[in-house]
């Protein structure tokens, strides 16, 4: 699957609404020019339905970064789990366009731990970490030994088909 921007892979799952755009605004992982796309094309499939907020958003060339983030606030209802949601979604998307770079494995591995680290290391990436669990950890029951040889990149491709089965993607 080739894909130009991570925001095309959630577009093409059926993975994108306002909620998921976002929060990748606020992560840096959409861009203006990606919103007003993405509300253009909501405005052309729309069943005659009018929203100002996505009309306003279809021609915002010129609105600042926060008024952009209100448009987008005033069509979502969130909640904590609907943010964590959105949150594992652009995971998803992330790890999937690691998995598919021609970077080197030790490049990968290093993006992998920045990749963990800004999705405040949610537990089943712990096997993704690059050091192994500390042997105090193995004496006391809270590791085994089996995940000090585990290959972080082997483990990103079991933490990718897990999101995939979460959100309902076969592929």
């Amino acid at each position: 699957m080739l894909f130009k921007k991570p925001i095309e892979i959630l577009e093409a799952w059926g993975l994108i609404d306002w909620n998921v755009l976002l929060v990748g605004f606020e992560r840096k992982l959409v861009t203006k020019s990606d919103i007003i796309n993405f509300a253009v094309k909501s405005l052309q499939d729309s069943s005659g339905e009018y929203n100002k907020y996505i009309s306003l958003l279809a021609g915002a060339e010129d609105c600042k970064e926060d008024e952009l983030k209100y448009f987008l606030e005033q069509l979502i209802c969130s909640t904590i789990d609907n943010d964590y949601e959105c949150l594992e979604k652009w995971l998803l998307v992330e790890l999937i366009v690691l998995a598919d770079s021609t970077s080197s494995p030790e490049d990968k591995i290093e993006r992998l731990q920045e990749i963990y680290a800004n999705y405040d290391y949610p537990s089943y990436m712990k096997n993704c970490c690059k050091y192994g669990p500390s042997q105090y950890a193995i004496d006391n029951g809270l590791a085994s030994c089996d995940e000090l040889t585990t290959c972080p990149l082997e483990e990103m491709k079991k933490v990718i088909s897990f999101l995939k089965n979460k959100f309902g993607i076969c592929k």
